[in-house]
């Protein structure tokens, strides 16, 4: 009996209908790989949040700085990545809970391959007081104390970093340099340590009085999450 194949059409017919199965599953599948990632990293933001909270109980509840010079030994012994900026290794936020959290790959992001010396992730430099005026919050010198918190379960603690260097923050007067990686948004920890995904946004922030110098300064989550932060 003779055995009929496809013709070139009919094999045109399947390929093209596999092209058009693929490219509206294809999307789907990257939404769902990206929502995977994006728990991780919430996992990683609840987890540096713990920490961020063990070490305020251990200094009578105050915030660390958000930098705070440099020393020629590693932060961690025997890890010459961590923190190291040619040489030297940035006394951060970072590098002060990492004995809290003892863990270097909660600080990575599984959704970028951006790191500031080894962290993916910042602390708001600047917020808004309940007059509305920026203000200060991990500063350097004057340490912020949770007592002095207004809303500690709705104000950004951490979150997603992008654009620049230093000591890991973001939202410092023009510089917002967060990122947008997971599905137009990013995780942020709150002060009262849970965690919660936030649609963010591009351009200049209303309210904040400055506009970002560039574009890849300009993101950032709602307004609402650093305002009335301290009194």
């Amino acid at each position: 009996m003779h055995k009929r194949g496809f013709t070139l059409i009919e094999l045109l017919v399947v390929i093209a209908i596999i092209a058009i199965l693929a490219a509206i599953l294809f999307p789907v599948f990257a939404k769902a790989r990206e929502k995977a990632r994006t728990s991780n990293c919430s996992s990683n933001h609840k987890q540096l949040a713990l920490g961020m909270l063990q070490y305020t109980q251990d200094y009578d509840e105050r915030l660390p700085s958000a930098g705070n010079g440099n020393q020629s030994t590693p932060i961690i012994p025997g890890d010459t990545i961590f923190n190291n900026n040619a040489g030297l290794y940035y006394r951060s936020w970072a590098s002060n809970i990492y004995p809290y959290v003892k863990s270097v790959q909660l600080y990575v992001c599984p959704s970028t391959t951006y790191t500031n010396y080894g962290v993916a992730y910042g602390v708001p430099f600047t917020c808004l007081n309940s007059a509305g005026t920026r203000t200060t919050l991990f500063n350097r010198v004057l340490m912020v104390s949770l007592a002095e918190l207004l809303q500690p379960s709705q104000s950004l603690m951490i979150s997603e970093k992008g654009e620049g260097g230093g000591y890991q923050y973001i939202i410092s007067n023009e510089h917002y340099a967060c990122r947008d990686s997971h599905n137009e948004g990013a995780n942020v920890a709150y002060f009262d340590g849970h965690v919660k995904w936030l649609r963010f946004e591009r351009g200049d922030w209303a309210g904040w009085g400055i506009a970002p110098y560039n574009a890849n300064y300009s993101i950032h989550p709602p307004l609402d999450v650093v305002r009335n932060v301290i009194q």
